[in-house]
Parts: structure tokens; sequence; C-alpha cells
């Protein structure tokens, strides 16, 4: 229940620089981190919740803010494109949408035509055009 941050210039054996964890960050199960704007965002599916900390963040402070997530059981992934944060939702077998700023629920994207069967990763194409 901790996030290590390394200094990606590191060549060989890399160690953290950082640390974010102990118990005023809230975790319970750490299973995805994005950085976006400045922050490090962990998503927590113990709590189900979106957990937003400084890039800088080193010890156990508690997070700048904090939003609720639907539960997923089986876990999920999430990442951040477009000022949208898509999560994916395993026990649902859905992706829903979030603005990474306020944490309002912006859209949910349902299984269609159960193509979806618990999406555990989400990678997104920066090459192509959102709709």
């Amino acid at each position: 229940n901790r996030v290590l941050l390394v200094d990606g210039a590191g060549d060989g054996a890399v160690n953290p620089t950082r640390e974010i964890g102990g118990g005023a960050t809230g975790f319970n199960s750490v299973e995805a981190v994005a950085i976006f704007s400045g922050e490090v965002y962990v998503y927590d599916r113990g709590n189900s919740t979106i957990r937003v900390f400084p890039i800088a963040q080193n010890g156990g402070s508690a997070p700048t803010r904090t939003f609720g997530v639907t539960a997923s059981a089986a876990g999920g992934d999430f990442v951040i494109f477009n000022n949208e944060l898509y999560l994916t939702l395993a026990s649902a077998n859905q992706v829903e949408v979030y603005n990474p700023t306020t944490g309002a629920l912006i859209r949910t994207i349902p299984n269609p035509g159960a193509s979806f069967n618990a999406p555990a990763g989400i990678v997104v194409d920066n090459t192509v055009t959102p709709p």
C-alpha cells in the first residue's frame, strides 16, 4: 500500500527517489497509478477511490483530494487522456469516465455486445482523434 517514484533518467539499477505511503495516505489496496498535470493519481481499489498527490510528494501525507469511484472487487486499471480519466471495472464489465480534476462521473461505457470480459487494463492510442 505504497507508491514508489523513480527517476526516469537512471541507467541500470534504479532506486526509488520518493515514496507515497503510510497511514495518512488512506491506502487500502493500491491497484494502479498515473501521472497527470503535475499530480500522481492512485486508484485505491480497496477503498473505491482515486487519491491525488502532488508529484513531489514524499512520505505519508494525506492526498490533496480524493474522489469515490464504483467498487470493483476484481480490480481494474485507469488512464488519463484528453482531460478524462478512464477507469476499467473488471467486476462490472464496463469503463467509467471521470473528470480528473473534480472527480465527477462524466459517462459510463457499458459492455457493448458482451465484448468486455473483466477488463483489467487500458491504454490509449494518442494518434487517433477522440470523438
